[in-house]
């Protein structure tokens, strides 16, 4: 048999002879012969078959336990990953929040320091403010106060003045006439 399984045809031994009855013989062994190697090569095709599909099965199981077991590792990967990921984020969430509540706080007091300072200041400007118009107003009070005590002596001195110059000339025009010439009122 060949490596595919094939019958190899080999010289038939038997001599041809010319009776009829010999004809039938070597056609019959030939005839045999044909019927045994197509026997053996079915067989062999059989087993071939067989050990193929065997192989086949055996190859199918053995992709399909490697796929299964790859599948697993994967899935087992991966659930890792998303864990370890989702843990990074919860952490990170958390980092960012607690900087942003302290930022906050920071930012809050930070307000209430200026505010406090803002007003602090308000109030020292407003009595600043407050004692320097006190201080105008008294300064200007004082200033008023000897004004009409200046214009009520300079008054008194002009109608003093003006009342004995009309004494002096009422005197005068009782002596020499009223025609003489007179020194103007103040």
């Amino acid at each position: 048999m060949t490596s595919t399984g094939q019958a190899v045809s080999r010289p038939d031994p038997i001599s041809t002879s010319p009776s009829s009855a010999d004809g039938d013989v070597i056609s019959r062994r030939r005839k045999d012969r044909g019927v045994a190697r197509l026997k053996t090569n079915t067989g062999d095709e059989v087993t071939r078959l067989k050990t193929n599909t065997a192989d086949e099965v055996t190859r199918l199981k053995t992709n399909t336990a490697d796929e299964v077991t790859r599948l697993k590792t994967n899935t087992a990967d991966e659930v890792t990953r998303l864990k370890t990921n989702t843990a990074d984020e919860v952490t990170r969430l958390k980092t960012n929040t607690a900087d942003e509540v302290t930022r906050l706080k920071t930012n809050t007091a930070d307000e209430v320091t200026r505010l406090k300072t803002s007003a602090a200041d308000e109030v020292t400007r407003l009595k600043t403010s407050a004692a320097d118009e006190v201080t105008r107003l008294k300064t200007n009070t004082a200033h008023e106060v000897t004004r009409l005590k200046t214009n009520t002596a300079d008054e008194v001195t002009r109608l003093k003045t003006n009342a004995a110059d009309e004494v002096t000339r009422r005197t005068r025009c009782r002596r020499t006439g009223c025609d003489a010439p007179q020194r103007p009122l103040v």
